[in-house]
């Protein structure tokens, strides 16, 4: 399952323009995750959203108006093919991960 959400936006304190989204792009399976992350700079368009009206899914078509969503979601899954068939792994026996 692919997902995109936004992790913050920046903006013009007078305006309320948003000027820059951070995004993710998460690709998952039942065990594992994968995602990608990255920013985004955008312009003011002719229907200005006041910044207190946005909504996550507002801004994430912007976003993907303007990248190649192809691309970023192949990328991630990728990464999560990577993940589900790893071969060898990091860590020392005398350190656990602490447990979820």
């Amino acid at each position: 399952m692919i997902t995109w959400d936004i992790i913050n936006l920046e903006r013009d304190i007078v305006t309320g323009l948003v000027t820059k989204a951070y995004w993710r792009v998460s690709a998952a399976s039942y065990t594992y995750i994968a995602d990608c992350q990255g920013i985004c700079e955008l312009e003011r368009s002719d229907t200005f959203i006041p910044y207190s009206e946005l909504t996550e899914d507002q801004v994430i078509t912007w976003i993907k108006s303007k990248i190649d969503v192809e691309t970023i979601e192949a990328e991630a899954t990728a990464k999560l093919e990577i993940k589900k068939n790893l071969t060898s792994q990091h860590g020392i026996p005398w350190v656990l991960p602490p447990a979820a």
